[in-house]
């Protein structure tokens, strides 16, 4: 009886030492339990804060700040993308255009393909190109100019010769202009003393007439959204954003529209002064005072006259003489031909007037010597192109000045740099050199 009681006071110690055990196995679990979640839960939490940062905040981080207005990361990594894209569909339309010859791709078109092999001098550029945008559209927008979407989508119907269904705007026709008629002794013509009887005169046959310009036809709205979809279509192609292609349009236009203004801020001449004359040149200074002094005899426009109808050779009077005419110069114009000296002259000389001996020398020292007569003087307008060059260096210097001001570049978009669209490897192949005799010419072996 006594070792029965023994035996389950034992069973009694062995069952609480095992559920002690047991306990503390399971008290070692639940913590290992809790640790592995918080590991696991640590880790996906450093994974969110990962995406968060990469895909919302990252984009969104300054790569410049231009007057506390920031440009993100997205916004230059789309614009890069967008340049690289255009590139790249410039080299394929040049690609079916040269029949895929690339050697004369690569002559013509070199310069595009060393931008889209140089990523960074690219991103480089564009990351340029967007500062500036950036503070054009602010000094625009301080002037009360804005570009509405409705402009933007004109613009680019424009490019496509879509104008709201309407034929282009003709140019204006040419005014005729009158020119200065120099005052030359006419050469008398021989009297004709023999009288022709009418009827023996040959009846003149008529030529064909001018077949007129056809009138151009109107691009359809069908017609251009076709083509603008197709355009869109490749840009998909490459990952370009609608939106950002619209935004660069937008750019341009603020561009134009600044430069016009600083135009009439700063009252920039459409008109300027102009001068027709005549021009001597002479080789040497002697025979530069010989000419002058049949000049004060003869006449300025009698010696040109002369000049002008014989040879330069070392049997001339004046060897190496030339007698030129210039219509309608500026003086910026007429520096640039004959040097500021002889310029100056011609606009402080009075009309038919001869000059004397100028002399311009140039950086080898090389000396030409003019004599020159201005033969008309008025006020006449500009070249487009040249009032253009003048707004945009305002634009220009404008830019300038405000970069200096307001603007910081982070270092921070250098390690983002997009590198696609991928140039295709076709365009860095080494072109197939030309055979160096005719094929026709080259013996078959037997």
């Amino acid at each position: 009886m006594a070792k029965k009681q023994t035996k389950t006071v034992e069973e009694e110690r062995q069952s609480r030492k095992d559920i002690l055990r047991a306990r503390r196995h399971a008290e070692q679990m639940r913590q290992v339990r809790i640790a592995v979640a918080a590991v696991i839960g640590l880790l996906v939490l450093i994974a969110m804060v990962g995406v968060v940062n990469e895909f919302f905040l990252v984009p969104n981080r300054a790569v410049a700040m231009v007057n506390d207005e920031k440009i993100t990361l997205q916004q230059w990594q789309d614009r890069v993308t967008l340049e690289r894209a255009q590139r790249i569909i410039f080299l394929e339309n040049q690609y079916e255009a040269f029949e895929k010859n690339v050697g004369i791709i690569q002559q013509f078109a070199g310069q595009t393909i060393v931008e889209l092999q140089d990523a960074e001098l690219l991103a480089q550029s564009v990351l340029d190109t967007m500062v500036e945008e950036t503070i054009i559209r602010q000094e625009a927008e301080a002037r009360g100019i804005v570009v509405t979407d409705a402009e933007v989508e004109e613009t680019i119907g424009g490019f496509f010769a879509y104008y709201g269904g309407e034929s282009p705007t003709p140019l204006p026709p040419a005014t005729a202009t009158v020119m200065p008629t120099p005052s030359l002794t006419p050469i008398p013509t021989a009297v004709i003393t023999e009288v022709v009887p009418v009827e023996s005169l040959p009846t003149p046959t008529t030529g064909p007439t001018s077949t007129p310009r056809p009138t151009a036809t109107p691009v359809t709205q069908e017609a251009f959204q076709e083509q603008f979809n197709e355009l869109l279509t490749e840009y998909r192609r490459y990952d370009v954003k609608e939106q950002v292609y619209r935004e660069a349009v937008r750019a341009s236009l603020y561009r134009e529209r600044l430069q016009d203004v600083l135009g009439i801020e700063n009252e920039v001449d459409t008109q300027a002064e102009h001068v027709s004359l005549f021009v001597l040149r002479l080789a040497t200074e002697t025979d530069a005072n010989e000419a002058l002094a049949l000049i004060a005899q003869d006449g300025f426009l009698t010696v040109w006259n002369v000049v002008r109808s014989t040879p330069t050779d070392a049997a001339a009077a004046f060897p190496g003489a030339l007698a030129t005419e210039y219509l309608w110069q500026t003086q910026d114009t007429l520096a640039s031909l004959l040097g500021s000296e002889t310029a100056a002259a011609a606009f402080s000389l009075a009309t038919d007037e001869p000059s004397g001996v100028l002399t311009q020398t140039d950086e080898s020292g090389t000396s030409q010597y003019y004599l020159i007569q201005v033969s008309g003087r008025e006020r006449r307008d500009l070249p487009e192109s040249t009032v253009e060059t003048e707004k945009a260096s305002l634009l220009t210097a404008l830019v300038n000045a405000r970069l200096a001001e307001g603007v910081q570049i982070t270092e921070f978009w250098r390690t983002r740099v997009p590198k696609r669209p991928l140039l295709d490897p076709k365009f860095l192949a080494q072109p197939t050199p030309a055979p160096t005799e005719p094929a026709s010419l080259i013996t078959p072996e037997p």
